[in-house]
């Protein structure tokens, strides 16, 4: 069935273009044009969650590669929207109100509730897939929302040793990783790798290493192996514009 194009209320494109700071989500290039895209390629679908801002480059090879582009899928691009607009809204809340900013009490509450949600996934049993679920989608939502992302890895980082044994909740927490560093999955030649960024692979390399190697010395799960072959994997894909010298090196 045809698709008919309904054009944007002014309204609606005023707002997605200002949630997203007239940049596009996948490059942050500010200096290039930008045009509004329809996520799941229906026209007239033009509700603010379905529209991605992107430049004219990206939106010309998202449609001429009929709906990706480097890669990129509608779920991708989905995430590249959220975390860049959820980066533009603590711009202006921070050039609004400094005290707002990721300091003091604010801080120190999210702070707790990260390593509160840690706990609680080290703690309930193996077979509570769908409790453990919940936390872990809830400490992504909270990176995605207000960043923490140090914070979040470290807590990973800290129970490893402590959940290596349960295939299920090893597994999930293998799988999720990888998911905190899709922003520097864009074109290289667009993406900028920070040092906290390389700092970060070391945390979660250092994690999947922690899980692996307890494992493959003790339990010798196969299906906790084959996950942390696959975060490996996703994660070095990551890291492939740092320097060797910044990614640890794991020993068996």
């Amino acid at each position: 069935m045809t698709k008919y194009r309904k054009k944007i209320p002014q309204k609606i494109e005023a707002e997605v273009l200002f949630l997203n700071d007239r940049t596009c989500c996948i490059c942050k290039d500010s200096n290039k044009g930008v045009q509004i895209h329809h996520i799941d390629g229906d026209p007239s679908n033009n509700i603010p969650s379905n529209l991605a801002v992107v430049c004219t480059d990206h939106h010309d090879e998202i449609h001429k590669r009929g709906g990706i582009t480097k890669g990129i899928s509608p779920t991708l691009l989905k995430k590249y929207k959220l975390e860049w607009e959820s980066t533009v809204r603590r711009q202006h809340t921070q050039q609004l109100d400094p005290l707002k900013s990721s300091t003091g009490i604010e801080k120190i509450l999210f702070e707790f509730e990260i390593r509160k949600a840690a706990y609680e996934i080290a703690a309930l049993g193996d077979d509570n897939i769908s409790e453990i679920s919940q936390r872990l989608d809830f400490l992504h939502t909270l990176y995605t929302l207000e960043g923490y992302k140090e914070q979040i890895l470290r807590a990973f980082d800290h129970i490893a040793i402590m959940v290596w044994s349960d295939e299920n909740k090893s597994c999930l927490i293998l799988d999720k990783i990888h998911e905190f560093f899709y922003h520097l999955m864009g074109p290289k030649k667009e993406v900028t790798i920070k040092e906290q960024d390389s700092n970060n692979l070391k945390l979660a390399i250092k994690t999947i290493g922690t899980i692996g190697r307890f494992s493959a010395d003790f339990n010798k799960s196969v299906k906790i192996i084959k996950s942390v072959y696959g975060a490996f994997a996703g994660t070095i894909e990551f890291s492939s514009d740092i320097s060797r010298n910044h990614i640890p090196n794991f020993k068996k």
